[in-house]
């Protein structure tokens, strides 16, 4: 029973997910889709709906790194030790990159 609920809180993540992205690039056919699948899949749930809480982590999503994020996430005493060893670990591993030839922007985009 948990793994279904676990794979139900994931894919209804993904609708709301989806959809955000689509109203943000402004692809109202492809939020239109997603809005009609997701009532299709979920009839008792009524219409996806955008709240706050939603833009403000799309925001995040789109301008905060997936380190950054989970930083974010630990207890606020803890963050700074954590910050620090991920700028070590970050810039080793920029150096590395780039001693291994990679372009500037492979090394920032993290191909």
């Amino acid at each position: 029973m948990t793994s279904y609920l676990l794979s139900q809180k994931e894919k209804l993540r993904e609708y709301r997910r989806e959809y955000l992205s689509a109203i943000a690039q402004n692809d109202s056919s492809k939020a239109n889709s997603i809005q009609n699948e997701y009532k299709r899949e979920y009839p008792e749930f009524g219409p996806l709906q955008v709240k706050k809480s939603d833009i403000r982590a799309y925001r995040n999503r789109q301008t905060r790194t997936r380190i950054e994020r989970v930083i974010a996430g630990m207890p606020k005493d803890t963050q700074p030790l954590f910050r620090e060893l991920a700028a070590m670990v970050t810039s080793v591993e920029s150096a590395r990159s780039l001693n291994d030839g990679g372009e500037y922007m492979d090394v920032i985009l993290g191909r």
